[in-house]
């Protein structure tokens, strides 16, 4: 999981989900559909996320 202020990153089987709000809701993002993710960090507005395979998917965090 990542924390920066309000915004909460979670790694799931099969989705990467997203909260604006500290976790009240949450909303799958399409940056790894599918993907079990193993490793989630945010540098600088871009999320990496390493899956189960090993594989290494970057993309900005959505704005909205």
């Amino acid at each position: 999981a990542v924390i920066h202020g309000d915004t909460l990153l979670l790694g799931t089987k099969g989705s990467v989900l997203l909260s604006r709000d500290a976790g009240t809701t949450w909303r799958p993002i399409d940056i790894a559909p599918a993907t079990f993710a193993t490793y989630i960090t945010l540098i600088d507005g871009v999320l990496y996320i390493v899956s189960d395979k090993g594989q290494l998917m970057s993309a900005k965090l959505p704005l909205e």
